[in-house]
């Protein structure tokens, strides 16, 4: 159950990000999260009784993760958002398992997966530039620069997530997310303030754009996270990297009925394509680690 709603959610992200982009600024979208989200990190933290700055020893890693989740993925994949639609981004996030192995070796120095594990990853890659160069000279495609900041977007959330994961040895993830965002709120509440003074707000913002932007500042950088890492506890990182192949094809389902957008058949084959490419990655690892 977990696992199936943190998967939902974060297929949703960019519906969100999307439906917040018609009437919020793309700066507000990008850092102005940080309100909300720090909010209910604050909460999190005092109910759980924990200090809100985490433990001296672990500033380094957290900034890691604040880096990733809270600055670099959200502000990137805004940017992109401007142009590249909503099912194209969901493909690309299909290669979310793969740069996080990539960062975990280049980062933590961890153990170098098989020969085997890199045809996959290799080839997802391949899928996933072709993809972009082709959309982007497509009509209802976006601009190639979209798909370049997509794509490193979805590293740089990777080793985000690869760091956090790699402390929750210690402490829940809830505490890392949350300690995550309450160290970044002195740099991104002022930069929303400055926003929101040269660039007000004239207008009350529809439903659908409040709704678009609460949920990418409560769900995608909060409280997904919390589903997330009680899915990896309970089915374990292969059977939860399994369930999360099917996050594209949920993004892309939503893009139609929820946007309107028309999602094309390239985009459909290119997301069969990754998915079994990142499927070939996630069994040759299972199989290793037995």
């Amino acid at each position: 159950m977990y696992g199936a709603i943190a998967v939902f959610g974060f297929a949703t992200t960019f519906i969100g990000l999307a439906l917040g982009l018609t009437e919020f600024s793309p700066t507000i979208m990008a850092i102005g999260r940080i309100i909300p989200a720090g909010i209910g990190a604050v909460i999190a933290l005092k109910i759980g009784k924990q200090p809100l700055l985490p433990p001296r020893d672990l500033w380094s890693r957290i900034w890691i993760v604040s880096g990733g989740l809270i600055f670099g993925y959200p502000i990137l994949s805004t940017i992109a958002m401007r142009t590249v639609p909503a099912a194209d981004a969901g493909v690309l996030i299909a290669l979310s398992p793969v740069a996080g192995v990539i960062g975990a070796i280049l980062i933590f120095k961890t153990k170098m997966p098989s020969n085997k594990y890199w045809i996959g990853a290799l080839a997802g890659t391949l899928f996933g530039m072709l993809f972009s160069i082709s959309r982007s000279n497509e009509l209802g495609g976006g601009e190639i620069w979209g798909y370049l900041i997509m794509a490193v977007a979805v590293v740089i959330g990777a080793i985000g997530n690869t760091s956090a994961g790699a402390l929750t040895a210690r402490y829940k993830a809830f505490y890392i997310i949350s300690w995550a965002i309450v160290i970044s709120i002195p740099i991104m509440l002022p930069l929303t303030v400055i926003e929101l003074v040269v660039h007000p707000i004239t207008e009350m913002p529809s439903s659908q754009a409040w709704f678009g932007f609460l949920f990418v500042s409560l769900y995608s950088i909060f409280l997904g996270h919390y589903f997330w890492a009680n899915a990896l506890n309970t089915i374990g990182i292969a059977k939860a990297s399994q369930l999360q192949l099917i996050q594209p094809i949920i993004t892309a389902v939503l893009a139609i009925f929820v946007l309107n957008e028309t999602v094309s058949v390239v985009t459909w084959l290119t997301a069969l394509a990754i998915l079994v490419c990142v499927s070939w990655t996630q069994r040759v690892n299972l199989s290793r680690q037995n």
